[in-house]
């Protein structure tokens, strides 16, 4: 308040820092009018490094970033490199690069202590490194990465497997719950069945004693024609074994139609053993890996 009242020895002044320049710059007076724009109170502080060496850690084994020439092994080349030549151009600063790390590593972290490339920038050996390093949790923890300029993409490539046997294609037609849930009905059904017929044959008065007793092998094969679109010549008189037929015939019928409409489409497309899915698959199979 008192800068806007007078403008005298008292007036508020804002300052700016420059590193690489004179190192303070006053950027005048404290008034509204002179600061109603970002850039005004907020100036580039790195217009120009002022010739200032920057000292980058570098291994030359990094294609195509930075790696000794075909015709010179002297001689630098690399996307990296073209880099820094416009930047120091543009900015006005000089480097200098190694050529390899001192124990010839790219950087990991070992409780805490950093080694290779990497190392020498965590100890301020170096100013900073112009190779390129894959991002992890570990590095962005204490090193700051600018903006990624090449971004490699991974993949895991298989053989296709052969098509199964067209035999097989019989059983490929449903997965193996399928098949042990039909199992299980067909069992469940059968049991059902036989145990209402040794009930009958213990009543000594009953509806049904003048029809004769179903065997077991009789049985299954009056439960099982429904799954092969096959009818029961004889139905049985007992309400509950009439209500389990109707259910089974259903579910018969719902079975037989998905059998037979995946069969075709399998004759008419191979059918292919399941794929691997995950990393983990391809460890725990017997393929051999080789990068």
């Amino acid at each position: 308040m008192s800068a806007e009242a007078d403008r005298g020895s008292d007036a508020l002044g804002v300052y700016t820092v420059l590193p690489f320049s004179s190192g303070v710059r006053l950027l005048g007076p404290w008034e509204r009018e002179s600061f109603n724009r970002w850039e005004a109170l907020f100036p580039d502080r790195f217009p120009s490094f002022q010739g200032y060496t920057f000292h980058i850690a570098s291994r030359l084994k990094d294609e195509p970033f930075f790696f000794p020439s075909v015709k010179d092994p002297l001689k630098r080349n690399g996307v990296g490199l073209d880099m820094m030549e416009c930047l120091s151009a543009k900015l006005n600063f000089s480097y200098t690069a190694t050529n390899n790390s001192p124990d010839s590593k790219w950087g990991a972290s070992s409780n805490g202590v950093w080694d290779g490339v990497l190392g020498m920038v965590h100890r301020r050996e170096k100013n900073f490194t112009i190779n390129s390093f894959l991002l992890d949790i570990n590095r962005s923890r204490d090193f700051d990465f600018s903006t990624p300029i090449h971004i490699d993409g991974f993949g895991v490539y298989l053989r296709s497997p052969d098509p199964l046997p067209n035999w097989m294609s019989f059983a490929k037609v449903f997965q193996g719950s399928v098949w042990l849930a039909v199992l299980f009905a067909f069992l469940a059904s059968t049991c059902f069945t036989l145990l209402r017929e040794r009930v009958r044959e213990g009543w000594s008065q009953s509806l049904e004693r003048n029809r004769p007793t179903r065997g077991l092998a009789t049985i299954c094969l009056d439960i099982q024609r429904p799954l092969v679109a096959q009818s029961v010549p004889l139905l049985p008189a007992a309400v509950p074994l009439r209500i389990l037929m109707a259910l089974w015939f259903v579910h018969g019928l719902v079975i037989t139609v998905a059998y037979t409409s995946n069969l075709v489409g399998i004759f008419t497309s191979p059918v292919y053993p399941r794929r691997l899915q995950d990393l983990q698959e391809i460890a725990d199979s017997e393929i051999q890996v080789f990068v």
